[in-house]
């Protein structure tokens, strides 16, 4: 086949399936020419066809519009549900943060209910040690400075005076009454003024103290315990504080033997 023959059948092929009808031109009334604009869209329709490469911008693969739209919601649909997750994971931390806290408000909560606790026990016991100086400085007051005591002797003689004093009062205002509170409080005063003056013979380091009964003079007490009638001028110069008068001595009075 000759290169002629070819070309006229390649454009009645092209005329046939694009419908390019190529008319032709006069120039000058003499030569035919074709159209460059109908020869340039009938080339452009024939490359098209025969050309297996796909347009510029369509897929190479053959993925379709509906395809690529699906992909792109799949990773829409993912990206939301990281994000949710994220979001869950988030609230997740919180809780597990606020939990500790109310655990940790818990925890101090009871430490400072335990602090409470140990402070009032420390209250009571320094209340109980305040009262138990006390109780001690009581006692110390009772007792002489040599057995650890802070009573001196003209302390110990004070009390003493004191109590023979109220003693003489209640046994004038007892006699010929038979009043049993009365003569309990004489018992309770004789009971105090022998304390009195068995401190002072333990401050001042004496021998001893002796309770005058009904009949008792300084001169028995000094045969007693001296083993002469004769020393009862000791007795009672250390008596002096009680006595006034050596011939009379109250029964019931608690005297100091030096």
């Amino acid at each position: 086949m000759s290169m002629s023959t070819a070309n006229t059948r390649a454009r009645q092929h092209g005329r046939r399936q694009h419908g390019c009808r190529l008319q032709p031109i006069r120039v000058g009334g003499t030569v035919p020419m074709l159209s460059a604009c109908a020869l340039l869209l009938c080339a452009s329709a024939l490359l098209a066809e025969e050309d297996p490469r796909p347009a510029s911008g369509a897929d190479p693969f053959g993925t379709t519009d509906a395809e690529t739209s699906g992909a792109g919601a799949t990773e829409a649909n993912a990206a939301a549900a990281e994000h949710r997750l994220h979001e869950h994971q988030d609230r997740l931390d919180v809780e597990s943060v606020d939990a500790r806290i109310e655990r940790l408000e818990q925890q101090l909560a009871q430490r400072e209910a335990h602090i409470e606790r140990l402070q009032a026990a420390e209250a009571r016991r320094a209340e109980a040690k305040h009262q138990l100086e006390q109780r001690l400085e009581a006692l110390r007051a009772r007792l002489p400075a040599p057995e650890g005591g802070t009573l001196t002797a003209a302390e110990a003689r004070a009390r003493a005076r004191a109590d023979a004093q109220t003693l003489e009062r209640l046994l004038r205002e007892g006699q010929g009454v038979n009043n049993p509170q009365l003569w309990q409080q004489i018992r309770e005063t004789e009971h105090a003024l022998h304390r009195s003056q068995y401190l002072l013979a333990r401050a001042e380091g004496d021998r001893t103290v002796y309770r005058m009964r009904p009949g008792d003079s300084l001169a028995h007490i000094s045969a007693m315990v001296y083993g002469t009638d004769q020393a009862w001028q000791r007795i009672f110069e250390a008596n002096r504080h009680l006595l006034d008068d050596p011939d009379r001595v109250l029964p019931g009075l608690t005297l100091v033997i030096p």
